[in-house]
């Protein structure tokens, strides 16, 4: 089952996070980049050169990924 706050409107997120849409939207675009990468490549290296993303966060989008089993 999903998190309540996965399901959160990104306004919502925006505010209570002191972000600005704009971050908040390009946080999201990654995310599923790398979910997109994930799915077909679960090496780190590879899907931070695919996506021009940093590993760390990479990493970062990974864990949320694996926690909350959103690789579907």
């Amino acid at each position: 089952m999903r998190s309540p706050s996965l399901c959160k409107d990104p306004v919502q997120v925006a505010s209570e996070s002191k972000h600005t849409q704009k971050a908040v939207d390009r946080y999201l675009k990654d995310f599923h980049r790398v979910q997109t990468v994930y799915r077909h490549n679960t090496d780190t290296d590879y899907i931070s050169l695919v996506t021009s993303i940093s590993k760390s966060v990479v990493n970062q989008y990974i864990n949320l990924i694996e926690k909350y089993d959103l690789n579907k």
